[in-house]
């Protein structure tokens, strides 16, 4: 079911005003250009230190994200429980459809991340989580050759 109230572009623009996003990496997994912008040094930080081998600069990226370090708003979605991996009993996220993409959170820690129509955002604990941040990052290299 697509929620219909709420849209990427609203949540993105709120977040990024009430935590403005000044710290920035830059990444290039070959010729796909990625930036992210946090609103935590740590979160570039640790990031730095994981993607060491990628680090770039660059006008222009191809794909541009957010990580916002701060408590993950709460929005008045419907989540539906996504299926766990073969093999798995637990169930680890729930998702919600938005018209202009979708919402993940993560049970476990709370953390969200949306994304569509080129908006990418990862809110919560970021720092605390950097693994879900380098997933996030991953999977949106993945969208992007995927796209291609």
């Amino acid at each position: 079911m697509i929620d219909s109230a709420l849209s990427i572009r609203i949540i993105f623009d709120e977040l990024n005003t009430r935590h403005q996003p000044v710290h920035a990496i830059d990444l290039r997994f070959g010729s796909c250009t990625i930036r992210l912008k946090s609103n935590s040094r740590g979160v570039v930080e640790g990031l730095t230190v994981y993607y060491r081998s990628y680090l770039s600069s660059f006008e222009q990226p191809d794909v541009s994200i957010a990580a916002i370090d701060a408590a993950p708003p709460e929005l008045p979605l419907k989540y539906a429980l996504k299926t766990p991996d073969p093999g798995k009993s637990r169930i680890k996220e729930e998702y919600a459809e938005l018209k202009d993409g979708r919402i993940v959170r993560k049970r476990l820690t709370g953390m969200l991340f949306a994304f569509g129509y080129g908006i990418n955002i990862a809110v919560g604990r970021c720092t605390e989580n950097i693994n879900q941040v380098v997933n996030f990052v991953n999977n949106r290299y993945i969208q992007w050759l995927l796209d291609r």
